[in-house]
């Protein structure tokens, strides 16, 4: 039986969930009192014709963002755009990026006296203004819409910033598949990724609770019994929604629970190199597992049960067991592969060539001063992040008898 530290459960964000549900956003809009919202588009959604499903005709009302592009200079960009067109409401459409860029203009915009640098970490500031936020991942992936944290690169510098705090928790999140009809096989393989790890972090972190383990849980359910059904037909409605729905039920989790070092490696790779967020998810996952192995076996028996859907009568401190939960986890993830066209990188190597090993380093060093990785029952010492990064790099397997987890 797992013993909890917390029993509590806090989170304000309206979820509306449905097919052409992005439709009732004029609706949606004239309950919380907006007339002029700034819709803060990706690129890429705008080019695919999501503009089309908004009722608005001004070119000002559209601010579209290339996600690669995005740094600090950003917001201040968008907070002028926002106060000369007299905007009331901040939308936020697109992946992971765009979202929390969204997030934070509304920070920027609620505490207007602070500067960036004053707002970063972790506060509770009451808001000077009101100013709505609402959500529209285009990512199935994405579990921005139900978390209070937010990421964002540096101007001119190699770094990012981390904000985490009540006023990045938008007002509303649509999940609507409509809008996330164009993802490829690919890009749903390594979304799933992102949502089973998050969720596998839920449950083996310190602040785990009843009520973060019930949705971490049934977010894996749900991608067990409707992923692959995505991967190999992108078009069906009903399986993309309840993978939308899985990720918003993992970042209700977390936005309680943390992250742990999955994560937070995951982050400063995608800030500071080619590759995405949810690829190095992927890469990353099996080494991170081994490294939190101790501490979380009945944990990850838990987790392997809810992808067998067999319950396991051994001992829930059962190291043997724990490691075939691993073993079933990567298995399930792997296994959503076989169909697509181009193998995924198993290998930091292999996923960009213009990550080199003398990189790691200083990545480790940025995962080492994360917060993300305060939560985590094994809190990894610098030594360690490094030791979970090479094997990464180089796809060999976690040694765990040479100083990761020795006492």
């Amino acid at each position: 039986m797992r013993i909890y530290n917390n029993n509590t459960l806090f989170h304000p964000v309206r979820t509306v969930v449905g097919q052409e549900k992005t439709k009732e956003l004029p609706t949606i809009l004239a309950s919380i009192g907006c007339q002029n919202p700034l819709y803060i588009v990706s690129h890429a959604a705008e080019a695919s014709g999501i503009s089309e499903l908004f009722e608005s005709n001004s070119p000002t009302d559209y601010y579209p963002l290339v996600a690669k592009e995005v740094d600090t200079n950003t917001i201040a960009s968008l907070v002028i755009h926002f106060r000369k067109y007299n905007h009331d409401c901040v939308v936020g459409v697109g992946g992971g990026t765009v979202l929390d860029v969204a997030k934070i203009t509304r920070l920027q915009l609620s505490l207007s006296s602070c500067d960036l640098e004053q707002l970063e970490g972790t506060s509770s500031r009451l808001p000077e203004k009101s100013i709505p936020l609402i959500l529209i991942p285009t990512i199935i992936g994405s579990s921005s819409g139900a978390t209070k944290t937010a990421y964002l690169r540096k101007a001119h510098s190699e770094g990012f910033m981390y904000f985490s705090q009540r006023l990045l928790y938008p007002d509303v999140t649509i999940l609507d598949t409509k809008v996330s009809r164009t993802v490829g096989g690919t890009q749903t393989v390594l979304s799933v990724a992102t949502i089973v790890t998050r969720a596998v972090e839920s449950l083996t972190s310190n602040l785990a609770s009843p009520l973060t383990d019930a949705y971490a849980r049934q977010s894996i359910r749900l991608v067990v019994q409707h992923a692959l059904r995505v991967v190999n037909s992108p078009h069906d409605a009903e399986a993309r929604l309840h993978l939308a729905i899985a990720s918003q039920l993992t970042g209700m989790a977390t936005s309680h629970t943390g992250a742990a070092l999955a994560h937070a490696i995951s982050v400063a790779v995608a800030q500071t190199t080619p590759i995405s967020y949810a690829q190095c998810m992927f890469i990353v996952l099996p080494h991170a597992l081994h490294f939190n192995l101790t501490g979380n076996e009945s944990a990850l028996i838990e987790i392997k049960a809810c992808i067998t859907g067999e319950h396991s009568l051994s001992n829930e401190k059962d190291e043997a067991e724990a490691l075939a939960a691993i073993t079933t986890i990567c298995d399930f993830l792997y296994s959503l592969t076989s169909s697509l066209p181009q193998a995924i990188p198993l290998r930091l190597y292999d996923a960009s060539k213009a990550l080199h090993p003398n990189q790691l380093g200083q990545i480790a060093y940025i995962v080492y001063g994360s917060l993300d990785t305060l939560t985590s029952k094994q809190r990894p010492t610098l030594q360690d992040i490094g030791r979970v990064l090479e094997a990464a790099y180089w796809g060999y397997p976690l040694d765990r008898n040479h100083g990761l987890q020795k006492k």
